[in-house]
């Protein structure tokens, strides 16, 4: 029941903007609607009663994506409101949990999440007008494939900053001095409950509600269905979801490359293609990947008047590794040889063979910025080349035009549903015996530091 000094309840509505990160698509806009009935006016020495919020939460099609990307059907979850209530007799922050419901991920177009929390009674001591403000969200969600498991993002935190210069004011009210003593209501006045105690019977400021305040979820622990914490019984973060899912297993992302190495002892360019089948383990944002590259092939110049040609195949020695932040900004790193099957001059060998390698695997660092998973994005780096070895006569001719700091790579990554190149050199090295087996073509850029690569 409520009281007689607690006034009639108003609807208040209120919009507002949010920037949340979140694993694999970085931080994304995201639009907050509350909507809930609150009291017009409020007697000095009465609680507040309880009153339900409904907020509806859009982000752009990105998330949607992501969550599909991970084999997302549904997502589920709490989200803690960080609100504030000014009164002439206090400033109080107040923490409001809410509940997500279990809801499908759409196929396409925006991710629209529902959530419903109930914000907790208080009293006033002092007459005057009383408002209350929405500041900071933070979302914890659980996405899960058909089968209810978690995916690789497992239970993840989004700390979502409301954006400046907004109106954040949910509701004004008045707090009329109309000697309500302390008596307070039935179910739980300022005598026995009021703001320290807990409110009415069913949970206060510091009790929350049967089904999760603070004391049996609320910030910590949600809902009896799941919280921050871990949550139900058969779910939460910490034991995996339900059915044993594996939070942990990475996100399978391919891509299609294609760039250029400027070879600099040489002074000339190669191109390159290929592709890259990628391993994300989105809680950390770091990642694995097997790196396929074309063959090619190459003409340079030697003391800078004898022209050569090359073909080259590649051989990766390790898994490309590197991370990816919310921000977009990429790394990787990858160790491999390059092979020069053959070296001629006029039409006439004079080195190479499926034995002519690098001495050493080289080691290649590449970095870029904006990277988008969805559509790709550039990198670029230095590297320097090792010397050659196992290349016939002149390998040390060879080696003098190959060997050296200063090589650029600049690469563009699309995104690609097909697995990478299927015909390019491959983690072995090309064919079997080191090379191609058409000997490349005529046509293409200096060969000898194709082996940059994607990584």
């Amino acid at each position: 029941m409520v009281s007689s000094g607690v006034g009639s309840a108003e609807t208040a509505t209120l919009s507002l903007d949010y920037e949340c990160p979140f694993p694999l698509i970085g931080v994304q806009p995201m639009t907050v609607d509350i909507t809930t009935e609150i009291p017009s006016s409020i007697e000095v020495g009465e609680s507040t009663p309880e009153f339900e919020i409904d907020a509806v939460s859009t982000v752009d099609e990105q998330a949607t994506e992501g969550l599909q990307m991970v084999g997302a059907e549904t997502v589920e979850g709490t989200a803690d409101a960080d609100s504030q209530v000014n009164a002439p007799d206090m400033e109080l922050p107040i923490t409001v949990p809410m509940d997500i419901p279990q809801q499908p991920v759409p196929d396409s177009g925006e991710l629209v999440v529902d959530a419903h929390g109930t914000a907790p009674s208080i009293s006033f001591e002092e007459p005057g007008t009383a408002s209350i403000e929405v500041h900071d969200l933070l979302l914890t969600m659980t996405p899960r494939d058909g089968d209810g498991n978690e995916t690789g993002l497992g239970t993840f935190e989004s700390e979502c900053t409301q954006l400046d210069g907004q109106d954040n004011v949910l509701h004004e009210f008045e707090i009329t001095d109309g000697g309500g003593g302390d008596g307070g209501t039935d179910e739980g006045g300022t005598e026995e409950g009021g703001t320290e105690e807990g409110g009415t019977d069913d949970g206060g400021t510091e009790g929350g509600t049967d089904e999760g305040g603070a004391e049996d979820g609320g910030t910590d622990g949600g809902t009896d269905e799941g919280g921050t914490e871990g949550g139900a019984e058969d779910g939460g973060a910490d034991d995996g979801g339900a059915d044993g899912g594996q939070p942990g297993d990475p996100v399978e992302i391919s891509y299609d490359l294609s760039g250029e190495s400027y070879i600099n002892a040489a002074d000339g360019t190669v191109a390159l293609n290929g592709g890259i089948d990628a391993r994300m383990d989105l809680a950390t944002g770091s990642y694995t990947a097997d790196l396929m590259l074309d063959d090619t092939s190459g003409t340079f110049n030697i003391m800078g008047f004898l022209q050569a040609d090359a073909d080259v195949a590649f051989e990766q020695t390790r898994e490309t590794t590197g991370t990816l932040d919310n921000d977009g900004n990429l790394t990787s790193s990858s160790e491999m040889h390059v092979y020069l099957t053959e070296v001629s001059t006029f039409g006439f060998p004079i080195g190479g063979g499926p034995d002519c390698r690098t001495v050493e695997p080289a080691l290649v660092e590449l970095a870029g910025s904006g990277f988008d998973p969805f559509d790709g994005g550039t990198l670029s780096g230095e590297y320097e080349l090792p010397p050659v070895e196992n290349c016939g006569s002149f390998n040390d001719m060879i080696s003098m035009f190959v060997a050296g700091p200063g090589n650029t790579i600049d690469l563009n990554l699309a995104h690609t549903d097909n697995g990478g190149s299927e015909d390019g050199g491959t983690e072995a090295g090309g064919t079997e015996d080191g090379g191609t087996e058409d000997g490349g073509t005529e046509d293409g850029g200096f060969g000898f530091g194709g082996f940059g690569g994607f990584f």
